[in-house]
């Protein structure tokens, strides 16, 4: 849950291993395309900021993908869903896992 991945935010911010001051910016984009580079900010800043470019290319286009490199941990993946949702459309958001889920006891 919640708890569980806010410690995980804490600890990457005492060890520096998430940046920041670091803002997600736009690498190479088409109309309903884009790819964003997260600059090692917080996991969930980019996923938002990603989703909301998404949704403002689907308003454009008819579909809006959106792609993310150089992130964090993201929280929960349904959020992401829900934002698309909220403005009449449908969402989808993937991660790859490399770690085990944050409530796991042993990987």
């Amino acid at each position: 849950g919640i708890n569980a991945e806010y410690g995980v935010y804490c600890r990457d911010y005492k060890q520096n291993s998430t940046d920041r001051s670091a803002k997600p910016v736009i690498e190479k984009e088409t109309v309903s395309t884009a790819l964003v580079n997260g600059n090692n900010a917080l996991g969930a800043t980019v996923g938002k900021f990603c989703m909301k470019l998404a949704i403002d290319k689907c308003k454009k286009t008819g579909v809006g993908v959106v792609t993310a490199k150089a992130s964090n941990h993201y929280g929960i993946a349904g959020f992401y869903g829900l934002m698309a949702q909220k403005e009449g459309l449908i969402g989808i958001s993937m991660t790859i896992g490399l770690d085990p889920p944050v409530t796991t006891a042993k990987p």
